[in-house]
């Protein structure tokens, strides 16, 4: 198996592996605490630039509880559809699986990088 590259730049059809909190209220503090550890591994489906999300599809998935901890949550299934904010798996630092023609990502990366979302493409002639 190819090695990951820690990379947090992802795009449509890259493969990611990241690590997610899982949290639960505490009882006496009725405060939020980390109970345990999600790693995730999925195909990047689509992006909804508007929204910031990203429709991924699971291809592995474990959780790990906080030590002396009982699992609160399950591991998803293999091939369920999730949706996360892009930003959170940003946080998290993923890693990806390098393609085998990086030159192909490269060109897809800066075709997406040339027409932002929002921009005004729009030429002004008046002055």
């Amino acid at each position: 198996m190819s090695e990951w590259i820690n990379n947090a730049d992802f795009i449509e059809a890259d493969i990611i592996q990241w690590q997610e909190s899982l949290w639960a209220k505490n009882n006496l503090t009725q405060k939020n605490m980390v109970v345990g550890n999600r790693v995730v591994t999925a195909e990047v489906l689509r992006e909804d630039t508007a929204t910031g999300f990203v429709t991924l599809r699971v291809l592995a998935s474990s959780v790990s509880p906080s030590k002396g901890k009982k699992p609160i949550a399950l591991p998803f299934d293999n091939g369920e559809q999730i949706r996360r904010a892009r930003k959170t798996i940003e946080k998290s630092r993923p890693w990806r699986l390098p393609w085998s023609d990086e030159n192909a990502r490269a060109l897809l990366i800066a075709e997406r990088d040339a027409v932002k979302p929002g921009a005004d493409t729009r030429q002004d002639t008046q002055k």
